[in-house]
């Protein structure tokens, strides 16, 4: 499965599917478009994840996206935008 077919997947609905498949891919290659898909499969399991209040894993998720931003190309800075909400969740979900 190429990564637009990923991003579909993202698209349709299915974003446990889309977060596994592009774990896979990721795990061997950060390309532009790979490192893209895994931000945003991730923070569509990030923001799940805090609906459901899984916060550990919502946490560990926000700390792996920490560390991919800095190797991000984020041309129109939406991925550095993403970043400070999700950092912003994980802080009110802590609180509660």
């Amino acid at each position: 499965m190429e990564v637009r077919d990923i991003f579909e997947l993202r698209k349709e609905g299915k974003v446990e599917e889309a977060y596994d498949l592009i774990r896979e891919k990721y795990k061997t290659y950060h390309g532009y478009h790979t490192t893209l898909c895994m931000f945003w499969c991730a923070s569509d399991v990030l923001q799940l994840r805090v609906e459901e209040g899984r916060m550990d894993e919502a946490k560990q998720i926000y700390k792996a996206l920490e560390r991919m931003i800095p190797n991000m190309r984020d041309d129109d800075v939406i991925g550095n935008q993403m970043s400070k909400l999700h950092r912003l969740i994980v802080e009110k979900m802590e609180e509660n």
